[in-house]
Formats: structure tokens, C-alpha cells, sequence
């Protein structure tokens, strides 16, 4: 591939990602690149940018904008669907990420996905925040997004300890793993 063939980002990610050629390695960030520099830079602060979707999408922008990232991410913590699902949050401040505090859990045989999780505060400020960078960037840059994972988000909603001891039968579960004997080839 020549110098004068030089794609877009999001071509760039997606080639790269399918095995493809592609005119310089992409520059990807799958997780935050918010830094209080670049905070100050774009004019978007922590802790309104984890909740509010014009401020989210302008810090995203700053790997792109900033950093000729290929990619934008507007996600920059990992507690937004536990808020979603009734966590107490604390945002924290400018320096500080959010954190979790409180657990509404109390027994799993009594929870169930709300219906209008997509809708509820601040999942739909982050769905808003990855349409308006779609929109901006188009086919120029690719837009990241992630979910957090089923174990952070159980032990954000019940507790680290009350997750660890949530009176599960672990013998019901097949660990095949746990219970493969090493070989005896002596």
C-alpha cells in the first residue's frame, strides 16, 4: 500500500482487525484516554462527562482531536450500568473516577433487567453520546463502545463479599477444569 492511499481510521481499525494490509498500524484505545489535560483542552470535566452526552462525546473526541487516535471511546469508568440498575454512585471530581456506594441487590431470585434499561440515566446519555460522534466523524474515525462484564457488574450490584458468598451451590456448575488430573507420564 502506497503513502497516497491512505485510508480512514475506521477503515484503518476494521482492516487491521480483519487481517488485512493497511497503510500505518491503527492507534486504538479501547479504554479511556481522559486525562485532566485533555479535560482542560476540549472543556469537558469529570464528573459531568460520565453522565451528561455532549460533555462525554467532546472528551471522547480529545483521542481523536488530540491524539490522531483512530478510534473514540465515550465510555471512561465501569459503573454506568450499575447505576442504570439502582447503584447509589458517587461521580467523584474532577481528578477521581466514580465508584460504587451501594449494593441494592439482595438475592438474585429477586432481580430481573428493568425494561426501560436503555432509557434510564446514564445509559441513554451514553447511547446519545456514541450517536452524536457517529454523526460527527462518520466513516473517519471508528467508534468505540463497551460493556462492562457480567462479574463487575454482579459484585457493583451485591457486593464484592455478598458476590463471593451469594449462597450459590458452586458443586452444580460443571468446572470441567477444576477437575482435570494432571497426567502421570513418569
Amino acid at each position: 500500500m502506497s503513502s497516497s492511499d491512505r485510508i480512514s481510521g475506521k477503515a484503518r481499525v476494521i482492516a487491521a482487525l480483519s487481517g488485512l494490509e493497511t497503510d500505518r498500524i491503527p492507534v486504538v484505545a479501547p479504554t479511556s484516554v481522559a486525562t485532566l489535560e485533555s479535560m482542560q483542552k476540549v472543556k469537558a470535566f469529570f464528573p459531568r462527562a460520565h453522565t451528561d452526552a455532549r460533555q462525554m462525546a467532546a472528551l471522547a473526541a480529545a483521542g481523536h482531536e488530540l491524539f490522531d487516535f483512530d478510534t473514540v471511546a465515550p465510555y471512561f469508568s465501569i459503573v454506568l450500568e450499575a447505576a442504570a440498575l439502582g447503584c447509589d454512585v458517587e461521580w467523584g471530581e474532577v481528578e477521581t473516577m466514580p465508584l460504587v456506594k451501594s449494593n441494592p441487590l439482595e438475592r438474585w431470585e429477586s432481580w430481573s433487567i428493568p425494561k426501560n434499561f436503555l432509557s434510564r440515566h446514564p445509559i441513554k446519555s451514553l447511547l446519545e453520546s456514541i450517536s452524536m460522534l457517529k454523526k460527527r466523524y462518520e466513516e473517519r474515525v471508528a467508534v468505540v463502545g463497551k460493556v462492562i462484564g457480567p462479574w463487575t457488574l454482579a459484585y457493583h450490584l451485591c457486593g464484592v463479599q455478598n458476590f463471593l458468598t451469594f449462597g450459590y451451590d458452586w458443586r452444580k456448575y460443571n468446572f470441567s477444569w477444576r477437575r482435570q488430573q494432571p497426567s502421570n507420564s513418569a
